[in-house]
């Protein structure tokens, strides 16, 4: 079953992204759950040369939106390979969003997407701050009445 799971792991995905660690001290672990750094957001990368930054999915009572799982250790300061819950697609803010956040598809304006609201469909994760009318990159990732 190790072999298995391990060729699985190994298999290259679809929805299989290059990420960066920012960190300078702390690696992120093979197979940990990974959420968008909020201060290295992809809206940054867009203007420097670096990716857009992860970590490790923080524990609490509120915690950040996992995005996917580590395949591989991602050494503090370089790019790793996450294996994200679902493809990227741009869509038109409502209002607006923070990067690193759930969003729902909009009531009020119809084909946009909205910061998420609590006992509504999710339908993904904003990678990216957007402006109301602006283009958001979104992780897809339907979760029903979160």
């Amino acid at each position: 079953m190790a072999l298995t799971n391990l060729q699985v792991a190994s298999t290259p995905g679809a929805t299989d992204y290059p990420f960066y660690n920012y960190s300078t001290t702390t690696d992120i672990a093979e197979g940990a759950t990974v959420s968008v750094d909020a201060t290295n957001t992809i809206a940054n990368a867009l203007t420097s040369p670096t990716a857009i930054g992860v970590i490790v999915a923080p524990a609490g009572s509120n915690p950040p939106v996992a995005i996917g799982v580590a395949l591989e250790t991602i050494k503090a300061g370089s790019n790793g390979r996450v294996r994200c819950f679902g493809p990227i697609a741009s869509a038109l803010a409502d209002g607006a969003i923070t990067g690193g956040t759930a969003v729902d598809s909009s009531a009020s304006t119809a084909g946009r997407v909205k910061a998420h609201t609590a006992a509504k469909n999710a339908i993904g994760v904003a990678l990216a701050t957007a402006a109301d009318g602006d283009r958001v990159p979104v992780m897809l990732a339907f979760a029903a009445n979160a």
